[in-house]
């Protein structure tokens, strides 16, 4: 099965506004090949090496690796996304709980 076009867009989209570019995609954009933890690290927008660092995950087995890198971006929360929850967020957070949590008032 091929990828969808809004799939590719969004790919497209992701690569026009960023420097960085993945390394090792292992063709994740072609059916019948295999997802590439960098390429999942790059579409989270982590930095390089967040999830792939070979030291995070020494022990393991190379395909095991792979599988928690990628588990590890799928259960992981887009920093921007993060960062626009909270903003949304903090202002509806009583006072008293901001201050406790050191948080300024929004």
């Amino acid at each position: 099965m091929a990828p969808s076009p809004k799939w590719r867009e969004m790919v497209r989209r992701r690569l026009a506004g960023l420097d960085r570019r993945p390394v090792g995609m292992r063709g994740s954009l072609k059916p019948n090949e295999t997802l590439s933890p960098v390429f999942t690290e790059w579409m989270m927008g982590w930095p390089e090496g967040w999830v792939t660092d070979p030291a995070i995950w020494s022990g393991m087995k190379p395909s095991e690796a792979r599988n928690a890198a990628i588990k590890a971006c799928g259960n992981g929360v887009v920093p921007q996304q993060g960062a626009l929850a909270v903003s949304e967020l903090l202002p509806h957070v009583p006072a008293h709980i901001r201050a406790a949590l050191g948080a300024e008032a929004a």
